[in-house]
């Protein structure tokens, strides 16, 4: 057994949504247009992301050059918010893969870590370009939500973790009157 430290802050356990989010074909964008333009993109990239997670009130954890790691409260803020990002990188030409989970997350301190973060991660991997992909704990949540719709993508393995995962591909429900 590994031994670890004391504990410095106190850990706790929360319902979180989290929402895993990365340019497609970032590594062909930047040796295209060189590390000046590519550093302009991405700095676009988080200033879209930090403007679209403050209007729909999620928190940023980190962020790894091309992808960005965000939790939520609610699944369909972070859904909405992963619309947004979405749609507006693919009106630039850009295209955005995101997973999206629900679980029980822990948190130490303002980190939030866990299995539930990993799957959250093995999601957005799972997603193809321009796609929403949801786990099955999301699409609960979410059931009856008239602004969205669910298309199974059928039930993969995820990295690392054990069984098969249903997931489902989200879009939004335009509403037109």
């Amino acid at each position: 057994m590994i031994a670890l430290p004391e504990a410095a802050t106190a850990v706790r356990r929360k319902p979180t949504t989290v929402v895993f989010a990365d340019l497609v074909g970032s590594t062909e964008l930047a040796a295209a247009i060189g590390d000046e333009r590519w550093a302009e993109l991405l700095e676009h990239f988080h200033a879209l992301v930090r403007r679209q997670l403050s209007a729909a009130g999620g928190h940023e954890m980190d962020t790894a050059g091309d992808g960005v790691f965000v939790v939520f409260d609610d699944a369909a803020a972070a859904l909405l918010f992963g619309c947004a990002v979405r749609d507006e990188l693919h009106r630039l030409g850009l295209q955005l893969r995101v997973g999206v989970h629900t679980g029980s997350c822990w948190w130490v301190g303002r980190k939030c870590a866990g299995l539930d973060v990993s799957i959250g991660a093995r999601i957005a991997s799972a997603a193809a370009p321009d796609e929403l992909l949801v786990s099955e704990a999301v699409r609960r949540r979410l059931a009856g939500d008239s602004r969205f719709s669910f298309r199974i993508r059928g039930e993969p393995e995820l990295k690392g973790v054990p069984g098969h995962w249903p997931l489902y591909s989200a879009s939004r429900v335009l509403v037109t009157s």
